[in-house]
């Protein structure tokens, strides 16, 4: 088995994802359009480093597989830090909170991404909140 395809048999749950994150000139982040995603969400307090190499905790580590389309495919995509994750679907949501993250309680700030190469050919996305 591939690590691809052992990483979409765990990633079972969905995930709405935030990217892009860039400043809106006021002092507050803009983000492009949220997205599904599918993922397997573990809640973890641990410490890790994050991207800029300062010792943080982190609330969850997300393994993910790839955007979910409508059609049911995934397709690998890579996470930016800063950009934000929320646990549910898109339906979930409130059409207001589609483009503020920041208004929505659990839309943790990704504050480190990893790919990393496996040896069984393929790559797996990972990320801290």
């Amino acid at each position: 088995m591939s690590v691809q395809s052992l990483i979409r048999k765990v990633c079972i749950q969905v995930a709405v994802y935030w990217g892009n994150p860039r400043s809106d000139g006021l002092g507050g982040m803009v983000y492009d359009d949220a997205v599904e995603l599918k993922v397997r969400w573990d809640n973890v307090t641990k410490l890790i480093r994050d991207a800029k190499g300062k010792e943080v905790a982190a609330v969850a580590e997300v393994l993910v597989a790839g955007r979910l389309y409508a059609d049911g495919t995934v397709e690998p995509v890579d996470l930016d830090v800063d950009g934000r994750l929320w646990l549910g679907t898109l339906e979930d949501l409130e059409s207001g909170d589609l483009n503020d993250p920041l208004n929505i309680d659990g839309a943790w700030q990704i504050k480190r991404f990893d790919k990393m190469l496996s040896m069984a050919a393929g790559y797996y996305r990972r990320a801290y909140l």
